[in-house]
Order: structure tokens, then C-alpha cells, then sequence
């Protein structure tokens, strides 16, 4: 057997992954219950220096990544999105194979995830974005279940405050360059890994690390801090370079048509005016939303129903809520807002209450009841003609009916049935 020198990071790698190929279960045909079960044919090649590598082993070996969750379980998630989704396997603390796991993937490659003793699942997912594409998405995380539905998520544009001080080393133009790593410590998740940035003034792509911290719970971004600076009205004059070397972002607070609105304008700086309430995108009042929503607001603080929630917080869940938002000046927008995503309930009995599905056609009459919560109309047609709702719900003539009924956020449910001559 011929020897292979391997360096020393990719030989933990490759061990990594031998070993992560004994516990995913084998299928006679090495079909896709197997997906990383492969025949490995590994060539060596020294550079002048010295250095060494694996030539063609990534595209031999699928890329994985194995963790070891606080109950001693090991998950295994797979690199490879496929169908829109990503593949986390899990097994026992003997590694006997437990259940697949599919994840809605929300960008479209993953860089690494991690597992919380509640069995909730933190995956981080990224995009390569064009040169220039500075307010693209190019990093997602984001919060399943232990069943895999989505509970929260983070989005991080390409070109982020903290990025904008180096004119060398700008953006996250290409994310998860060589590594991506999760960790959990309390309430904080911790986000690191390397990345291509945008063209530098040198005319290169610089390489180089990026990390950043959220709150687990809220999704709340925690590295970087807010510099607030109050410009008296009489201000008729600020040095261009007054905060080029801030270490924090700077948000200048003063009067709307000053001079200071004038100068944040011009060097792309934050402005509030203290009298005016802050502007709120993603949500509208008293609106219904079929699907999740984004909450948005220019500056300030907000609770939603009664409890501090982020800005840009994501929300899934079914309900009604009141979105109070304050400038901290007690200057406040109020949206208040429905979230349905289930469709209207239809059933259908005959005269013998018989429960009869869409598409049925009988010789009885039908008494067509409905279940919705957030009612907005119901269409009837007979023969393809529109025709009033009959009282009770009662449809006796003979005909085809087609009965929609949609709710306020746009949900619909259609049915169908014929009556023949009884």
C-alpha cells in the first residue's frame, strides 16, 4: 500500500470523514441512504515548499459536518442542499442511526450548524453575492425545532457597518471559505468563519475571518454598539471627518431640515429627529399575512404584544399582535397585525349526513357548513354562473356547484359537487 503524507489539518478532516462513513447506514446498491459511502482514490502532490494536499477530494467525498449534542447524540449535517433542503442525520450515543432530518434551506449553500439541549437546531447558510452587490443577503441563520420546522432567522447583508471600516477587507462577498463554526455559550450563539470580500483597491478579493454574536432567543445581533450625538439646531458647520475614525456606529440626533439632517445625508451617517415617530416596514396596520413576516423599523425600541422583540425579527406563528415601537424620545408608532396561515375549513354533507369530499356528485341534496375565523367572502357559481349563497347553506336544485371561500389574509379553500335528480 503506498503511504500518503497528509498536513495536518486536512489529516483530521479526512479521519473525520472515514469515520462519519461507518455509521451512516449502507445500502446494498450504495444508492442514497448512502450518500457518503464512496471509494476513495487519494493522489499526493508536493509543492516546491514542501506543503501537500489531496488532489481531487471534494469532489470525491461529500462534505459533512459531525457534532456531539449535550445528550451524548451525534448529528451528522450534510454540506449538499438538494431540492431546496438540507439532510442532518441523526444517531444514539452508540452511533446507531436514529432519523433524517429535512431542513428548509434559506439561502444556497451551508457553512456549519449546531444543536441546543432543547434539540433545537441553529444551521448557518450562505450565498455568493456579485462584486458590488453590497445590500444582497449573503449570510442567513437560522432556528428549526427538533422536528425541523422554522422557528427564527437572521439575515446579514453582504456589506454590514462593521465591515465599512476597512477599505482593504470589505463585505462578505463569498462566505464560508474554508470554515464555518456555531457555538452556543447561555443565551448566545456565536457565528465565525472565512470569507472573500469584495475587490480591494489592490484589485483582489482579500481572504480573511468574520464573526458576529446573536441572542438565541431573540435573534438580536449583539457585536457592535450605537453612538448617539445630539446636533444643536444652531449648528451651521461639522468637519468632514468628524467620525471617519468611530469605533461604534454613529447615529446623529437632531432637528429634520438642519444642517446636521444635511450632513448625515452626505456621509451616509444615521438621523433621527426626536419629534418624529419611527418608521415601521414589513408589517402594516390592522393587515392580514398569509405567511411569516419581518418585523422592520428605522430607530428605537419595540415590544410586540407586551415583550422586547428585535428589529428584524422574523414571525411564524399564527395570531394577532400589537407591535408598540418607541423613538426613546415617548414619541411611539403602534401597527397592530394578523397573522393566518390556514385556510378556510369546508365540509360537505348530504341529506343522509354523509361527510362527501370535493368533486362529489349525488342524487341528494347538500348543506355546505365552514369554519374560518378571519371571514372575508364566499362565491357561489351553479352551471358557471354566479348565484347568491343559499340561507343555511342549503343546496337542494339540481346542477355543478363551485363554492370558494377566501379570508382576509388571502387564503383560499374551493369545492366542488353536482346534485343530480332525486
Amino acid at each position: 500500500m503506498k503511504k500518503i503524507k497528509l498536513c495536518n489539518g486536512i489529516t483530521l478532516f479526512f479521519i473525520s470523514i472515514i469515520l462519519v462513513s461507518k455509521i451512516v447506514p449502507v445500502s446494498a446498491d450504495n444508492s442514497v441512504s448512502n450518500p457518503y459511502y464512496t471509494s476513495l482514490d487519494v493522489k499526493e502532490k508536493t509543492y516546491e515548499t514542501g506543503g501537500c494536499y489531496l488532489e481531487g477530494w471534494p469532489l470525491r467525498v461529500s462534505s459533512l459536518q459531525t457534532e456531539v449534542n449535550p445528550d451524548g447524540t451525534i448529528s451528522v449535517l450534510n454540506w449538499t442542499i438538494v431540492n431546496g433542503r438540507a439532510t442532518i442525520y441523526e444517531y444514539d450515543q452508540k452511533a446507531k442511526y436514529i432519523r433524517t432530518l429535512k431542513l428548509e434551506a434559506e439561502l444556497s449553500k451551508v457553512g456549519g450548524f449546531t444543536k441546543d439541549t432543547e434539540g433545537n437546531y441553529y444551521v448557518a447558510f450562505g450565498k455568493n453575492v456579485p462584486e458590488g452587490a453590497f445590500n444582497d443577503i449573503s449570510v442567513a441563520i437560522v432556528k428549526y425545532d427538533k422536528d425541523g420546522k422554522k422557528l427564527n432567522k437572521y439575515l446579514m447583508q453582504a456589506q454590514t457597518f462593521d465591515e465599512k471600516w476597512s477599505k482593504s477587507y470589505t463585505g462578505v462577498m463569498q462566505p464560508f471559505d474554508e470554515a464555518c463554526r456555531l457555538e452556543i455559550s447561555g443565551d448566545m450563539i456565536a457565528v465565525y468563519f472565512g470569507k472573500s470580500g469584495f475587490v480591494a483597491p489592490d484589485g483582489y478579493h482579500h481572504q480573511s475571518s468574520y464573526g458576529f454574536i446573536l441572542n438565541k432567543e431573540t435573534f438580536a445581533r449583539q457585536s457592535g454598539r450605537d453612538t448617539g450625538v445630539t446636533i444643536p439646531n444652531s449648528v451651521v458647520k461639522i468637519g468632514k471627518n468628524l467620525f471617519d475614525h468611530a469605533d461604534e456606529a454613529v447615529t446623529i440626533y437632531g432637528k429634520t431640515g438642519s444642517y446636521a439632517q444635511i450632513y448625515a445625508k452626505k456621509y451616509g451617517i444615521t438621523f433621527v429627529d426626536p419629534a418624529i415617530a419611527p418608521t415601521v416596514k414589513g408589517v402594516s396596520n390592522n393587515k392580514y399575512y398569509s405567511s411569516e413576516v419581518e418585523i422592520l423599523f428605522n430607530y428605537g425600541t419595540a415590544t410586540l404584544n407586551g415583550k422586547a422583540i428585535s428589529n428584524g425579527r422574523y414571525i411564524f406563528n399564527n395570531g394577532s399582535y400589537k407591535l408598540v415601537v418607541d423613538n426613546g424620545f415617548k414619541v411611539v408608532t403602534i401597527v397592530s397585525f394578523v397573522i393566518d396561515t390556514t385556510p378556510p375549513v369546508i365540509e360537505l354533507r348530504d341529506s343522509s349526513n354523509n361527510v362527501l369530499k370535493s368533486g362529489a356528485i349525488t342524487n341528494k341534496s347538500f348543506k355546505l357548513t365552514y369554519k374560518e375565523d378571519n371571514f372575508k367572502s364566499i362565491i357561489v357559481t351553479k352551471n358557471k354562473k354566479n348565484m347568491t349563497y343559499p340561507k343555511g347553506g342549503l343546496f337542494t336544485a339540481k346542477g355543478t356547484y363551485v363554492v370558494t371561500i377566501t379570508d382576509k389574509a388571502g387564503n383560499k379553500t374551493k369545492v366542488t359537487f353536482t346534485i343530480k335528480n332525486y
